[in-house]
């Protein structure tokens, strides 16, 4: 259910051209990046609810979402173009105004936004994005307190997998503990496939 919810936000994110239509491909990419941990955080909120209230709730938090990124998008993208002084600052101003409503973020909007939007001025795009969502940080995911179960400690995993019964009758090579070399197959290796996020493109808020 939970999945579920997940692929169906990031559907949202990935087929809106909006978000990202200021940007070059490598902010695009970043800010939806960023977007679709903050919309998997927001899924986790719904954990305890009924898809009715989920679904409501989603709809409210992803409709913030998208206008942060939004106002996120516009400011990066306006520095291509220059502008009047002080714009910058109002843009930032903007992107705090906004995402101070999705309650995941740990929204750390600074004291001296004029001075900040002064130096995003003088950055080029990626650097300026990078200073903008360092803003809008996610704190760090509480621990799953579901299973009960610690986390292995460090080479507890290679040891499980060593008494494990299938895997000795298939004959791979298990690595011992503190090695970074994987099991071997005996197969040859292939080349992984580039993965890229879906570049973004057109439309307007």
């Amino acid at each position: 259910m939970l999945e579920e919810r997940i692929r169906r936000v990031s559907e949202q994110l990935l087929t809106d051209s909006s978000l990202t239509d200021n940007m070059e491909d490598a902010e695009a990419n970043r800010l939806i990046e960023w977007g679709l941990a903050v919309a998997r955080r927001l899924c986790e909120e719904t954990s305890g609810m009924d898809d009715a209230g989920a679904e409501e709730y989603l709809d409210a938090m992803m409709g913030k979402l998208r206008r942060t990124m939004r106002r996120i998008d516009k400011l990066v993208g306006s520095l291509a173009y220059g502008g009047a002084s002080g714009e910058v600052s109002g843009r930032l101003r903007r992107v705090f105004d906004a995402a101070a409503d999705l309650p995941v973020l740990a929204l750390s909007a600074p004291d001296d936004i004029e001075n900040i939007g002064q130096a995003i001025e003088a950055m080029p795009p990626d650097a300026a994005l990078g200073r903008v969502l360092s803003y809008l940080s996610l704190p760090e995911a509480p621990p799953d307190e579901t299973s009960g179960e610690s986390p292995p400690e460090e080479g507890e995993d290679v040891a499980a997998l060593e008494q494990n019964p299938l895997l000795l009758a298939s004959g791979l090579e298990v690595p011992s503990a503190g090695s970074d070399s994987p099991p071997s197959s005996g197969l040859p290796e292939e080349s992984p496939l580039d993965e890229t996020t879906p570049d973004e493109d057109g439309g307007n808020e």
